[in-house]
């Protein structure tokens, strides 16, 4: 255990995880094994497997503070919503030292699930006694629109920055939330003031020189010429349907509108043709060998990776005639994916460049996006997608249809119906109605969803264009009107 543990903390997850495999079929009664199996599971994006070891651990050992409170996060991730709110309860019993934690975690999935009431009888306690954490804090700022209580929220969230037992991460987290309250009043400057001060504590540097470079090669890779030589799978399942897009363009709206058809699954932001990319390039890091692997690909093993990905998606909706994968930056791998699925069809989500690029500075990211967190940065990889974009539609075979977040917004019914026959979907008026649908989104966006459609977002980064120099010069003045 203590080498799996050193690996963890090396950042050699996956080594960790297998020797934990191996440990936990040498010694299937270790709960700390399973335990640690769990978490490495997490970090990977295995949720199930993460779930699956976490619960052997708790079965092995029920009062396990860390296993638990480790499967109530995993659960959650997995839209497990009932059965996270079970763990999360049964953690404040074995420690009620966490009671404050608990709450703020109970009170985020009532939240999310659209149960204001119930998310704010479960923090009013603490706020009228100005207890509380982070998790508190943010759940009290998110339910604002609900309570009104912005002044109240922007002065909690305030004192807890200005806590010096505040870790900087925590207070990063509630900078940006200060800051969307701020723009709830209309207060414009200061609103971008908390933001742009929580992007510098991030203290996130993305080298979007290496990004440039890195999809030149791709595009010198994936050229005509060489895609007429690479082998495609004589897979024809039309059923996956990938999105893609820039974060922050419609992508999570249009997978709930579709979800709500009974014909499609929404399988949200799956983490399984990235995989293929770190296998096919036999490490986690850069694309390079990713793109030499390309190269060497024979036709059975394209088969193969379709074949796996396919299995992988069926067995999470066996009978639906369409399952999405809303994993946005999928941009960068079109070329592998027409590889793969020859009849797929693909979704590219656009939205006006100056507020797509305005809003994902505004959102601090669960993970990856390291691009968002410098306004030039973003800019700059907005152009390159937007590149990439072009040359897929020009040597690519695939079905794509463009939709803009405007037109969506604005068009919502010749927009789905366009939608659903690019799909050869019947029309169901279900789709009309996607925020009654009670499935789980678990993007920054889970809250649109939840309402009907809105145009309140349309030009927003207006609002903020005295502070948009470094933005605009990055996108050369694009979308900007």
């Amino acid at each position: 255990m203590n080498t799996a543990s050193r690996l963890l903390q090396a950042g050699r997850v996956r080594e960790a995880r297998d020797h934990l495999l191996e440990l936990c079929r040498q010694r299937p009664q270790d709960a700390g094994n399973w335990y640690l199996l769990g978490c490495a599971h997490e970090r990977l994006a295995e949720p199930g497997e993460a779930s699956n070891a976490l619960a052997r651990a708790i079965a092995l050992q029920p009062g396990h503070r860390n296993a638990w409170r480790a499967h109530a996060r995993v659960l959650e991730a997995l839209g497990k919503d009932d059965a996270a709110l079970a763990a999360y309860r049964r953690l404040g019993e074995l420690d009620p030292g966490s009671s404050a934690f608990v709450a703020g975690c109970i009170a985020r999935i009532h939240e999310r699930n659209g149960r204001h009431e119930t998310a704010w009888r479960t923090i009013e306690p603490l706020i009228a006694a100005g207890q509380g954490n982070v998790d508190v804090a943010l759940v009290y700022a998110r339910l604002c629109k609900h309570t009104g209580q912005y002044r109240n929220a922007i002065a909690y969230l305030s004192q807890g920055i200005a806590h010096p037992a505040v870790s900087k991460p925590d207070r990063t987290r509630m900078r940006f939330h200060l800051g969307a309250l701020h723009e709830a009043l209309g207060e414009y400057d200061l609103a971008f003031e908390c933001i742009a001060q929580a992007n510098r504590d991030k203290g996130v540097h993305f080298d979007i020189d290496a990004h440039e470079a890195q999809l030149q090669r791709v595009i010198e890779v994936f050229s005509a010429n060489r895609l007429q030589r690479m082998p495609r799978s004589s897979n024809t399942s039309s059923k996956p349907v990938f999105i893609v897009g820039m974060p922050r363009s419609g992508t999570t709206l249009v997978e709930q509108i579709l979800a709500s058809h009974p014909q499609v699954h929404g399988g949200g932001e799956l983490p399984w043709i990235p995989r293929t990319v770190s296998n096919l390039a036999g490490t986690e890091g850069p694309v390079t060998p990713y793109l030499h692997a390309i190269a060497d690909l024979s036709a059975p093993q394209v088969d193969a990776t379709a074949t796996e990905y396919l299995e992988r998606l069926t067995k999470l909706a066996p009978t639906a005639e369409r399952i999405t994968d809303k994993q946005m930056l999928n941009f960068l791998n079109l070329g592998l994916i027409a590889l793969m699925f020859p009849r797929a069809r693909v979704i590219h989500c656009t939205r006006e460049p100056m507020d797509t690029c305005l809003s994902c500075y505004f959102l601090e990211f669960a993970e990856a996006n390291e691009f968002t967190y410098e306004l030039a940065t973003l800019g700059r990889f907005h152009r390159q997608h937007e590149r990439l974009m072009d040359h897929w539609k020009s040597v690519l075979d695939l079905s794509l249809m463009e939709v803009r977040y405007e037109e969506l917004v604005t068009q919502q019914e010749a927009t789905t119906r366009a939608l659903l026959d690019f799909l050869d979907l019947q029309w169901d008026e279900r789709c009309l109605r996607f925020h009654e649908s009670r499935r789980q989104a678990n993007t920054a966006s889970y809250e649109q969803v939840r309402q009907p459609m809105y145009t309140g977002s349309v030009g927003r980064w207006k609002n903020y264009e005295r502070h948009l120099g470094p933005l605009k010069a990055a996108l050369g003045q694009g979308g900007c009107s």
